[in-house]
């Protein structure tokens, strides 16, 4: 796998593919990411640098993340 962004390499388990390493940057750690029910690997690999924007983690993995984190806190007060 190269060191630009969209560059991606299959994961295998024996002769099963399991997923992918995914550059969402130049010369960063891939993302690993995984095909599921009617979602295709490369499909998987097209979304996911769709709704990237400049960072390492997509925004929807960082807004789920972000929220939570705010569900959490509010737990805590209570």
């Amino acid at each position: 796998m190269g060191r630009k962004r969209g560059e991606w390499a299959v994961l295998m388990d024996g002769k099963e593919i399991v997923g992918a390493a995914l550059r969402t940057r130049y010369d960063c750690k891939p993302m690993y990411i995984s095909q599921r029910h009617r979602v295709s690997l490369e499909t998987a690999v097209q979304m996911t640098l769709a709704v990237d924007s400049g960072t390492r983690v997509p925004r929807p993995t960082r807004e789920a993340d972000r929220f939570v984190s705010a569900v959490k806190e509010r737990g805590k007060e209570s």
